[in-house]
């Protein structure tokens, strides 16, 4: 998909220069990598965790708001709307760009953390089951009926306290 987009980028570029083509196939390009990268987010194995489906809801408004934008481009005056010149459309498109890009970088912290926090969750959990189970029989080990015992004890003179 991204090798025929660069080649009518080059195109455009080199061999008919059109502001406006490029600027369409720019907004379909990164259109259809983020959306593309939010679909990835939203469907992955890690889709139900909250950052990655608050990751996968920028990707998924930042593509949509750039297709839009390609859109537009197609739509309008291709003459009239030149990315160099302030207009309301390259202002939007900046906003986009700057948004993405910060909400990306806190995005991807929130993933990072949200991943390691439940790998460790896991693997601490792992571990405690470990300590009390023999590993080749998956009874009881030594720990685990002395640490019981100790309970049923304490439990017993509670009782009879009371």
């Amino acid at each position: 998909m991204l090798g025929p987009l660069l080649g009518l980028a080059i195109w455009f570029t080199v061999v008919v220069p059109s502001v406006a083509a490029r600027q369409v196939l720019i907004a379909a390009t990164t259109g259809f990598i983020t959306l593309r990268s939010g679909w990835v987010l939203w469907s992955g194995r890690h889709g139900r965790v909250a950052s990655h489906l608050f990751m996968a809801s920028v990707f998924l408004v930042c593509g949509l708001i750039l297709v839009l934008r390609g859109a537009v481009f197609v739509v309008m005056d291709p003459a009239g709307i030149l990315p160099t010149m302030p207009n309301a459309m390259s202002a939007a498109s900046l906003i986009v760009v700057y948004a993405f890009a910060v909400v990306l970088l806190f995005g991807f912290v929130l993933m990072c953390n949200d991943r390691y926090s439940s790998q460790r969750r896991h693997a601490e959990e792992a571990l405690s089951a470990a300590a009390l189970v023999d590993t080749l029989t998956q009874l009881p080990n030594r720990a685990m009926v002395t640490t019981r015992l100790a309970d049923l004890a304490r439990l017993a003179r509670q009782e009879a306290r009371l």
